[in-house]
């Protein structure tokens, strides 16, 4: 499985061969949907959208999580957002691409979950809080928040980084552990399409599933 760079301006690179050249492989990223993908640091959401719109096999791969419209809007620099309803992206550090498993102790069966899914990281707490003298908050802690409803004109800014650490819960009701973290797995690897899928399955929601479909089909027509 051969590996591809992500840079901060959405170009798609790969090393020819043993050598430390890379190449510019954006206009086949079609092809590289099965290959290991890395990210170039500092790398924001921006990239992704402007991946999409150098690749038309990208847009027609993704045309159900990023149509037309959503693609023309995160690209359009000049045009003004409404928070809508969405997280203020002002109470965000950087957006986690993240997952998680869980197990059933009665079973034994591992269930991998619906894949990666991305929310924002809220910034460090400072302080502990408390309501009614009951800690409530811990300093040194996050808040995550989920980008439905939230343009994503408000969070192309928002830096972009991978949880490689995959925290597994207990899923049986009959453990004492249900609900909790019980093991946690290391991935050390991420494909290009996993990337796309888990990055604009989050966003990709900005009004009723009706709408969304609707915009769908008169994109295929």
């Amino acid at each position: 499985m051969e590996t591809v760079y992500l840079t901060k301006t959405g170009r798609l690179m790969a090393a020819e061969g043993v050598s430390s050249v890379h190449t510019d492989v954006t206009q086949s990223a079609g092809l590289r949907l099965f290959d290991v993908v890395e990210l170039e640091p500092g790398i924001t959401l921006r990239a992704v959208f402007q991946l999409l719109s150098a690749n038309a096999t990208l847009r027609e791969v993704f045309l159900r999580q990023c149509p037309p419209p959503m693609l023309a809007e995160a690209l359009d620099e000049n045009l003004p957002y409404e928070l809508r309803g969405g997280i203020d992206p002002a109470r965000v550090e950087y957006a986690e691409l993240h997952r998680s498993f869980e197990v059933n102790s009665d079973t034994g069966v591992l269930d991998i979950g619906e894949g990666w899914q991305i929310h924002g990281a809220g910034f460090s707490r400072t302080q502990d809080e408390y309501d009614n003298g009951n800690p409530t908050v811990t300093a040194g802690t996050r808040g995550y928040f989920s980008f439905e409803m939230t343009s994503c004109r408000a969070l192309l800014h928002l830096p972009l980084q991978v949880c490689t650490e995959v925290p597994v819960f207990e899923e049986s009701m009959q453990s004492p552990q249900w609900g909790k973290r019980t093991a946690t797995y290391q991935l050390t690897e991420l494909t290009l399409g996993e990337f796309l899928q888990g990055v604009l399955s989050g966003l990709a929601y900005d009004g009723p599933p009706s709408e969304d479909e609707a915009t769908v089909e008169a994109s295929d027509d």
